[in-house]
């Protein structure tokens, strides 16, 4: 009989965040468009994970990212900085973009804040309700920014989401077996990539006045 000999076979853990791309890595305060782009791309489709509810969210943040996709296609090479693509097009008078990105880094600053809530979660064992957790990301973002119906459309739809375990399952792609530290070590990596991104945008608008 043949002797068979054990093979330890290291196999990669799919998540969702396996399959997506992380924001672009900062060089010297510069942030490449089209990485920045893709990678909020995945945040649209972590935002559907969330459910039907959050489709007005989830469109308007593809809406915003199309706006500045729309403009970076007009000159990919001198817009391959995104924040001089807003430059050039506030020296020539214009804003589109600008407020777009404007719109976008606060839904990714929302988005931020939850995934950032989850992983508190998760370490510190407090296995605090999903929904609670988006209504404190919510307020601590969002919620400044928009009127008094949509912010009660928010605390309607809230109600809609997944649960934390269905939560987990989503973002393991359906696999029960996945361990849900996978799950939070590729979310972190995400969210990391996102913050050092969007410190750079904040600074930006700041420093530009961009910000109403």
């Amino acid at each position: 009989m043949e002797s068979l000999e054990s093979e330890t076979i290291t196999e990669e853990i799919v998540t969702f965040f396996t399959t997506q791309p992380v924001f672009p890595q900062v060089i010297d305060g510069t942030i490449d468009t089209k990485n920045f782009l893709d990678a909020s791309r995945s945040v649209v489709e972590l935002i559907e994970r969330l459910g039907k509810g959050f489709a007005f969210v989830k469109h308007d943040v593809q809406g915003n990212i199309e706006k500045l996709n729309k403009k970076y296609l007009m000159d990919p090479k001198n817009f391959q900085s995104l924040t001089e693509m807003i430059n050039l097009e506030h020296a020539d008078g214009g804003k589109v973009s600008r407020d777009a990105l404007l719109w976008l880094k606060r839904a990714l600053n929302f988005v931020e804040v939850f995934l950032g809530f989850l992983i508190e979660d998760f370490h510190k064992n407090n296995n605090e309700d999903i929904i609670v957790i988006l209504k404190k990301a919510y307020n601590t973002t969002l919620r400044q920014h928009h009127g008094w119906i949509t912010q009660k459309l928010f605390l309607v739809v809230v109600r809609t989401c997944p649960t934390k375990n269905q939560m987990y399952s989503l973002l393991a792609l359906g696999n029960d077996k996945v361990d849900p530290k996978c799950i939070i070590q590729g979310m972190e990596a995400f969210v990391n990539s996102l913050s050092l991104n969007l410190t750079v945008i904040n600074q930006f608008y700041s420093d530009n006045n961009f910000e109403s």
